[in-house]
């Protein structure tokens, strides 16, 4: 699972960790999964691609089955529980960022950088500037500046601009500007008004929606609404703008978006939905030599940064390596350090992709340490082809279900702990091997495996569900047919 980027309604597209930068700590699921190969397998890393807002909602307790959160009590979920500093010594050294060891910090990055497990600073983010002549460009930088009075209005400079607030009590005036701010534990809407949080409940559904909009992209109109940027019409590029954002930010059912920022906490809130954080790399800190604990406490430091008025109690974490799981066990033990640190440290529920529909058996040991702190999101890639060239559909994703409720069952991950994960990508015929997601079926047929899936995972029993790879759209298709798509998705009460 890798995050598309929470452009954030910001107009800019980023590929970095959960679009985030190191911050100090005060106290201390294209869009793809590449791979669907079984622990022990010899496939390469997959990456589920797509891509919050804070601990709105309380998680199960660990060990517990995870059930949908009775309340919104803990709204600003900003402070990280404190560690023991008697007898501790900061120690920092050559260390520019990071933990110092005692629960403080050695120092912070700027918007453009992240904290590496050494403690230094190091680039993580690509300024997208194509198409604007000025504004932000996604990485705490500028596209250029506008002059001679003129305003820059996404990514264009315009002339004699004159401030539109008329109805709107906060937000962005259309030129620069602002039409307010909102009170207190407020949030606000795109359309400019001020909202609370939903008291809640809310189902344990996440949909992975991190956006992937360039500021350049076209104006459009699905379903009657009318939306300011939207993906271009026949093109095969991934895209995630405001029609895709905005039907999964459905109201059917209330439900978490997994993102990278609060950038879009105001129309989540208005919807009766709750924010969760995407970690699009949760192997960033093994691959510079880093332990588990390290990999943490950045995703938290980062999560400050992207959250800043609350950092959410679920963290869904892009994934467990298909080729160093089986064959490591040191990287076992950072992933389970990774997960006992955000669970026991820091209090979040943390939801980790694994790429295998069937873990084997040889580490048994390991899946059992894993559930004790983490939700283990499996993902099982049934794809459109599948579903239609099966004789009986529903027993056909019923049976493929219950198979990895079993084999994970027998690793000591029973199905109380077990989130599915399934793929929708909008993908063209076998262009990925193995397939995954809508592989090449009709429009009609593409809906009917959304509708036979949802049928067949909501009676089954899994602790919660995750949708990504909603950004891929391989087969052209426009923003009214994708849009349907999700509405079809959003019509099922899962898990």
């Amino acid at each position: 699972m890798s995050q598309q980027r929470d452009d954030s309604f910001l107009m800019r597209v980023r590929f970095d960790r959960i679009a985030l930068f190191a911050l100090a700590i005060a106290g201390a699921c294209g869009g793809e999964i590449a791979s669907s190969a079984p622990d022990g397998g010899s496939a390469g890393d997959a990456a589920m691609v797509d891509g919050g807002d804070h601990g709105e909602l309380s998680a199960a307790p660990p060990g517990d089955a995870a059930q949908p959160a009775a309340d919104a009590t803990a709204l600003f979920d900003l402070v990280v529980p404190s560690a023991d500093l008697s007898g501790c010594a900061p120690s920092c050294g050559q260390r520019a960022c990071g933990d110092d060891g005692c629960g403080g910090s050695c120092g912070a990055c700027n918007g453009t950088q992240s904290c590496d497990s050494n403690g230094n600073c190091v680039d993580t983010c690509t300024p997208m500037c194509a198409g604007a002549s000025c504004g932000d460009d996604g990485c705490g930088g500028s596209c250029g500046a506008c002059g001679g009075g003129a305003a820059c209005v996404a990514g264009h400079c315009v002339a004699n601009c004159k401030p539109a607030c008329a109805g709107r009590h906060c937000g962005d005036d259309g030129c620069g500007g602002s039409c307010g701010a909102c009170a207190g534990a407020e949030a606000c809407t795109s359309a400019g008004q001020c909202v609370s949080a939903p008291a809640g409940p809310a189902a344990l559904r996440f949909d992975v929606a991190t956006r992937e909009c360039a500021q350049s992209n076209p104006t459009c109109s699905v379903g009657g609404t009318s939306y300011p940027s939207c993906c271009p019409t026949g093109s095969a590029a991934k895209c995630l703008c405001d029609p895709e954002f905005d039907h999964l930010n459905y109201k059917s059912q209330s439900h978490f978006l997994a993102v990278g920022s609060d950038a879009h906490r105001g129309d989540i809130w208005a919807a009766g939905n709750f924010q969760s954080v995407y970690v699009n790399d949760i192997n960033a800190a093994w691959a510079t030599g880093g332990t588990g604990a390290d990999e943490a406490d950045q995703v938290m430091a980062s999560a400050m940064s992207s959250f800043p008025t609350g950092v959410p109690k679920y963290f869904i974490g892009n994934e467990i390596s298909t080729s160093l799981w089986p064959s490591s066990q040191p990287y076992r033990d950072y992933i389970n350090a990774f997960a006992a640190r955000m669970n026991g440290h820091y209090g979040k529920t943390l939801i980790i992709a694994s790429p295998f529909p069937a873990p084997g058996v040889a580490h048994a040991a390991d899946w059992k340490t894993l559930a004790l702190n983490a939700l283990v999101a499996v993902e099982v890639q049934i794809t459109g082809s599948d579903v239609s060239g099966s004789a009986s559909p529903l027993t056909y994703c019923k049976t493929t279900y219950m198979n990895s409720i079993n084999a994970y069952s027998s690793v000591h991950v029973g199905v109380d702990r077990l989130v599915l994960v399934d793929n929708y990508a909008n993908t063209s015929l076998n262009s990925h091997s193995p397939p995954f997601g809508r592989n090449g079926v009709s429009l009609s047929a593409w809906q009917t495996t959304i509708d036979t899936r949802a049928a067949a995972a909501t009676s089954l029993g899994f602790a919660g569900y995750i949708s990504y790879a909603w950004a891929n759209n391989e087969m052209g298709n426009d923003n009214a047919a994708r849009a349907a798509f999700e509405d079809h998705y959003a019509a099922h009460a899962l898990p």
